[in-house]
């Protein structure tokens, strides 16, 4: 009986940690998308402006 137990934590564990893997992935995945040729980020025309301080319709 206490081998069943253990045996379920282990597999909802592993599930956990999976689940938690992917996400570590997609995570860095998006971190990449934000990052130019030499690991500088990108910025945006919002970003720029609020850099600037000024109002994008100006």
């Amino acid at each position: 009986m206490e081998e069943e137990a253990d045996d379920i934590m282990v597999k909802g564990f592993s599930k956990c940690l999976d689940k938690l893997q992917k996400i570590e992935e997609k995570i860095d995945a998006l971190s990449k998308i934000n990052q130019g040729l030499d690991g500088e980020k990108l910025l945006d025309n919002q970003d720029i402006c609020m850099i600037l301080k000024i109002d994008k319709k100006n």
